[in-house]
């Protein structure tokens, strides 16, 4: 059972009209609620548990005064006993997202995110480490508002405390009479192993909570040719794409505007005319249909550019900073313009795929509400374009993982999780992204094409064939990838592929069918799969994939450095059943336990184990 003094946590989660501490009232507590109330205000926090081990809790704070109650910070506080205790916090770059780091908890750490990307310095979650009892607890704040979170030391009353919710540099929420004010939903739950942080228990509890039922393999257009496209271009894309067993076919950014200056339209999202598609795009819609795939566009509703006819015909819908506008969705009238613009044209082409992107980003809330009425607003947007429009797939980007957030995992299929197209990061990235999202949400993205007649070896007579993947977001730098490690890198949700499929050999286009085929026909392992992370250091990576209750289990031995032939490798299994392996040998529960040895191949190469329960 974690212990929490909520006492301590009501007097520092207030400051109200100036004044910091609580006077006199009435305070109870049971198992899972406390409450308390005065003559100015009520508060209640909810503490609930989930079949997985996570738990949550809700704070409430309901005006009571009759006259305006303004609230200048709202924060969650956990306590606990002193010790010696490290703690682990993400921070995240475009191309370079989810990078984790363990620190000595000496006095206080601190993080915060003080814009409109809820990633764009750090992500909301923390976990912290008792080295003296060998257990942790993760955090999660379940917000895309401007948040912080911070572990201080009290040396004087020998406690650890951690306080997480909206960042109060520029809070000032005015609660009117009777008015109530919900603070972000903060998960919690213990771990034991700090190479994942016990994340199958988020993935766990995820799934149950919002689960899928098939994960899509999508083609987008952007990286074969960025903004540089046309009918006839795309029509050769569309033709392999299917062949090869894509499922969406997508245009990215540049279908709309005027000819060349497609950003300076932004925010009208009316298809190009004069260039481009040149008016084609409905015909190209039904050629995709006729094709069996289901077509997208992409979106960024969050940013217009000031040339657009949306911000010169409505400027007071936006937030006007640093030269850029951005649509304020705290607005209702806002709200039903930008709807209106992509609800008309999910309806005039067909689409069953929207990609949200948000390049922009601004500091300055003018509601003081640390941009709680914006996402709110934002999530209403969403919500409402769901429910018109039922079997829409909506797919979350941020000018790459900037908006990677537990919160949002209600309102969106899958995210773009980094524009970072080299398959060794997004391997890196996915891994510490588990931590704080199932993997069924994160996309991975193939973005590669064939080098033919290539001769390797010295002295080598026949000419063999590589892959060649962009190492980077715009395909400055390239690096071989091996077919093994290839496969076992974009597994675990949504398959994406982004290149030029002209440029695929018979070969490769033939692989990548057979894989896409069989990838499908494992959908719902993928859908509900779990994942551990069994070994991460400098020369081995290895993840496990496995359902809840280890009928099946997917175990990919990623070797990074070329000095080790050998690993022992223990599963985590259910302790008693045997399991049979891809040759058919039976594998107890105790030989499980004792590891399986295997021979790993040179470089950047990839194994990978596959177990069932044997029958």
């Amino acid at each position: 059972m974690i212990k929490i003094s909520y006492l301590n946590s009501i007097n520092s989660i207030l400051t109200l009209n100036g004044g910091f501490s609580l006077p006199a009232g009435d305070f109870s507590e049971n198992e899972n609620k406390i409450s308390y109330k005065n003559d100015s205000f009520s508060f209640e926090s909810l503490l609930s548990e989930h079949s997985s081990g996570i738990m949550t809790r809700e704070d409430k704070i309901t005006n009571i005064s009759g006259k305006e109650l303004s609230i200048y910070a709202a924060l969650s506080k956990f306590t606990f006993f002193g010790g010696e205790y490290e703690v682990y916090t993400q921070r995240t770059e475009r191309c370079y997202e989810s990078i984790g780091m363990w620190q000595e908890l000496n006095s206080q750490v601190s993080v915060q995110n003080s814009d409109s990307r809820v990633n764009t310095a750090a992500s909301p979650f923390l976990a912290l480490y008792n080295k003296q009892t060998g257990r942790g607890l993760v955090f999660h704040i379940m917000t895309e508002c401007m948040w912080s979170v911070s572990v201080k030391k009290n040396g004087v009353y020998k406690y650890v405390s951690v306080e997480l919710g909206l960042d109060s540099s520029n809070l000032h929420i005015r609660l009117q009479p009777n008015e109530s004010f919900s603070l972000p939903k903060i998960l919690f739950y213990e771990f034991k192993n700090k190479a994942d942080l016990d994340a199958y228990k988020l993935h766990r509890y995820c799934n149950e909570i919002y689960p899928v039922k098939s994960l899509p393999i999508i083609y987008n257009s952007w990286m074969s040719n960025f903004d540089v496209i046309s009918y006839d271009y795309l029509c050769t894309q569309l033709e392999r794409a299917a062949q090869i067993g894509c499922e969406y076919f997508v245009i990215d950014a540049g279908w709309f505007g005027p000819p060349m200056k497609w950003d300076s339209s932004t925010g009208d999202w009316r298809e190009c005319e004069t260039d481009s598609m040149r008016g084609r795009m409905k015909e190209f819609s039904d050629k995709v249909r006729e094709y069996g795939l289901k077509f997208g566009i992409w979106f960024e509703p969050e940013r217009a550019s000031v040339n657009s006819e949306s911000y010169k015909a409505h400027p007071e819908y936006y937030i006007y900073e640093q030269g850029n506008a951005y649509l304020n969705f705290a607005l209702p009238d806002a709200r039903d313009h930008i709807f209106k613009l992509v609800s008309d044209n999910i309806d005039k082409y067909g689409l069953k795929f929207i990609k949200l992107d948000a390049n922009g980003v601004f500091s300055y809330d003018e509601s003081h509400t640390a941009f709680t009425d914006y996402y709110k607003g934002y999530s209403e947007f969403v919500d409402r374009l769901r429910k018109k429009h039922p079997d829409l797939y909506i797919e979350r980007c941020a000018g790459g993982g900037l908006n990677l957030a537990l919160c949002n995992l209600p309102f969106y299929n899958s995210y773009w999780a980094s524009d970072n197209q080299s398959l060794i990061s997004q391997t890196e990235i996915f891994k510490n992204t588990i931590m704080r999202l199932p993997p069924r949400a994160i996309e991975k993205w193939i973005t590669v094409r064939s080098l033919e007649n290539f001769f390797p070896v010295y002295c080598k007579k026949e000419p063999s064939e590589k892959i060649l993947m962009s190492a980077d977001s715009i395909w400055n730098r390239l690096e071989e990838i091996s077919e093994s490690y290839f496969k076992a890198s974009v597994v675990g949700g949504p398959i994406g592929i982004s290149c030029d499929l002209r440029r695929f050999s018979d070969s490769l286009m033939s692989m990548m069918t057979d894989f896409i085929a069989k990838y499908k026909q494992d959908s719902y392992f993928w859908c509900q799969s779990e994942c551990r992370i069994l070994t991460d250091t400098e020369s081995m990576l290895v993840l496990q994939f496995n359902d809840k209750d280890f009928d099946e289990i997917r175990i990919f031995v990623f070797a990074k450095n070329p000095f080790q032939k050998y690993i022992s490798v223990y599963p985590v299994a259910d302790g008693v059943s045997s399991y049979t392996n891809i040759d058919g040998e039976i594998l107890s529960a105790e030989k499980l336990d004792c590891g399986i040895d295997l021979k790993i191949g040179e470089l950047l190469t990839a194994e990978e184990i596959t177990l069932k329960k044997a029958k």
